[in-house]
């Protein structure tokens, strides 16, 4: 009797010291779930941004991925840094004027700065139209009829050429050369360009004095952040 009593005292320590051993790998080799940093009711909260896997260096964020990449959570309002992003639809208002790439690796849990992505400064400090500017350029709208832009098929992140002729006229110009596209109007008679201060004047003076514009779309680049408005005042 005593030998069997042993022999299930043996088994059933052998089976509690398998059970360790598994929770223990498992403790280790299984990533938990993401959960807020704080709970409701212990101080002003904020939201930031955070990882939600381990991203190597270059990786890249579009607005289609940023969803699954990056979740919200809670932590004290004083812990949060000034350039973490707050929301994924502030993240995504961003990207959809073009990917982004990030600088370093990002481990599963950090929270995501702006610093983090290539090319974002402040993103809380302005518009994602703002930050999607190239250096050097403002965001300037130009009315233009869908036939004298290709028929309204350009959309945003193309780059195109503006040429311009004045009414009665018997010559056109181009006023900008490989300009990026930031945004179009629901109606497609609106194009929101990224041009030099120079250019933008000037298309402000055009369009006051009814100015016939045109838009020419050119073949897509690698990177729309490198097609930046360039001189103008080409005779055509």
């Amino acid at each position: 009797m005593s030998a069997r009593i042993y022999l299930l005292a043996g088994t059933v320590l052998a089976v509690i010291v398998a059970m360790g051993t598994v929770l223990v790998l498992s403790a280790h080799t299984t990533e938990r779930p993401l959960v807020a940093l704080d709970v409701a009711g212990t101080g002003p909260q904020a939201a930031v941004l955070v990882a939600t896997r381990t991203l190597p260096a270059g990786s890249t964020i579009s607005a289609a991925s940023a969803r699954s990449l990056f979740a919200a959570v809670q932590v004290p309002a004083a812990a949060a840094p000034a350039t973490a992003f707050s929301s994924p639809d502030q993240l995504v208002g961003v990207l959809r004027f073009g990917s982004r790439r990030t600088i370093g690796t990002l481990s599963r849990g950090q929270v995501l700065l702006a610093s983090m992505l290539s090319g974002l400064v402040y993103p809380q400090m302005g518009s994602a139209l703002a930050n999607a500017l190239p250096p050097n350029t403002v965001a300037t709208t130009l009315a233009v009829p869908p036939l004298d832009a290709v028929n309204g098929a350009i959309a945003p992140g193309d780059t195109v050429e503006v040429v311009y002729g004045v009414r009665g006229g018997t010559q056109a110009r181009f006023l900008t050369e490989a300009s990026l596209v930031l945004a179009t109007s629901a109606d497609g008679r609106g194009y929101t360009l990224a041009l030099t201060p120079a250019q933008a004047a000037l298309a402000a003076l055009l369009q006051d004095q009814g100015a016939v514009l045109h838009l020419l779309l050119l073949p897509s680049r690698p990177s729309p952040s490198t097609a930046q408005s360039q001189g103008g005042g080409r005779a055509g």
